[in-house]
């Protein structure tokens, strides 16, 4: 049984990713595979192979990993990195890490 032929519109999109054209074939263990040029939202473009992105493996063009990473990470007030806060306080990095996860001193 021959598998579905997915059909490529410009302008579809996989989450982050939207498709532009359909590019060249690309192979993967010698095999010819269907790739789509996509840009992301950030503005980088790129080609995918078909499959990765109609499947849901491939969302992003991995922009959003660091974003994501960094999210849920204590910053230091101020918009400054840990380690230039901890030099400018002059405390190490862990005790900076180690007085976020104490909880507030309750007062008497």
């Amino acid at each position: 049984m021959r598998p579905r032929r997915i059909k490529i519109i410009p302008g579809m999109r996989f989450g982050r990713l939207t498709v532009i054209a359909e590019a060249p074939m690309v192979l993967r263990n010698r095999d010819p595979v269907r790739a789509v040029s996509v840009v992301c939202e950030c503005g980088r473009k790129l080609v995918v192979r078909l499959y990765n992105i109609s499947s849901g493996n491939t969302l992003s063009c991995g922009c959003g990993r660091d974003r994501d990473k960094w999210a849920s990470h204590p910053q230091p007030p101020g918009g400054e990195t840990v380690a230039a806060y901890c030099r400018r306080v002059g405390i190490s990095r862990n005790t900076f890490y180690n007085r976020l996860r104490m909880p507030a001193p309750v007062p008497p």
